[in-house]
């Protein structure tokens, strides 16, 4: 069994999975990332999608014990790592 780290941003996460900041999108501008950052969302910290909302709607994430919800364009600017087994 082998372990293979899934890069991708906070959107593509599924409800109930993990995965681990790695940084922005070069296409963010620096005020959101300081915003974001400010919130949480700094380089390896854990992030958990807790919920989805219907029609594209914004999805649930929580970093730390502060809960989020973000809308697709920012969570796309979010990159992150995941983990996957593959045996």
């Amino acid at each position: 069994m082998r372990i293979i780290i899934i890069m991708g941003d906070l959107w593509t996460l599924k409800v109930n999975q993990v995965a681990v900041v790695s940084g922005f999108s070069t296409s963010m501008t620096e005020a959101f990332q300081g915003r974001l950052s400010a919130l949480g969302f700094r380089s390896g910290q854990k992030v958990f999608c807790l919920g989805e909302t219907p029609f594209g709607g914004p999805r649930i994430f929580q970093i730390g014990d502060s809960v989020f919800s973000l809308a697709r364009d920012l969570a796309r600017g979010i990159a992150v790592e995941t983990l996957e087994m593959q045996s």
